[in-house]
């Protein structure tokens, strides 16, 4: 991740999260504070995690998600991963208070489920397929406020969470492809 100054041209700060493996960012985000939140995946079994609360990526073949926040500096403050499986995520949004929202596409039922919208991952269906979730992270990093998978009826279409906002009051708004999404 770097920060440009106004015109783009010189980076003011840069750094690097070392990992092996998938490390491209999905998504970043600002704080008014200005510290940066970066959502991703990684393979690597030593990925550098400060809090192993929500998951490990132990062995072979894991590719889980993860949420790296930066101080304005570049300084790591928190690195955790989303789950112990295949949590992997597309957006990312922060709130005023530092609580970090994620969305995504599950592929194991390995999410930790909390205050959950549905809490059965793929609905009880879905085999060896793509499941989205979206989850809120306390400020710390630590542990969800809440994480949940999201139906969708028409499986084996490969619903996802693509896309996720903030209003001004707090509400989450998700978007992504899905056939058989309830609406209400």
């Amino acid at each position: 991740s770097a920060e440009h100054d106004p015109c783009g041209s010189n980076p003011l700060c840069s750094t690097y999260i070392p990992a092996s493996g998938i490390n491209a960012a999905a998504g970043i985000a600002i704080d008014p504070s200005g510290n940066a939140y970066i959502a991703s995946a990684t393979e690597d079994p030593n990925f550098p995690t400060t809090s192993q609360n929500l998951g490990s990526c132990s062995g072979i073949g894991c590719q889980d998600g993860f949420v790296v926040k930066l101080d304005s500096t570049g300084k790591l403050v928190y690195a955790t991963l989303l789950g112990s499986g295949f949590e992997l995520p597309k957006a990312i949004a922060v709130n005023g208070s530092g609580e970090v929202y994620v969305a995504g596409s599950a592929a194991d039922a390995k999410l930790k489920t909390v205050n959950v919208y549905d809490g059965t991952y793929g609905g009880g269906n879905c085999i060896g397929c793509a499941w989205p979730f979206f989850a809120k992270l306390n400020a710390a990093g630590t542990d969800y406020i809440f994480s949940s998978y999201f139906p969708d009826a028409a499986y084996p279409t490969e619903p996802s969470a693509n896309a996720l906002a903030l209003d001004s009051q707090g509400d989450l708004y998700i978007a992504g492809p899905g056939a058989g999404v309830p609406l209400i």
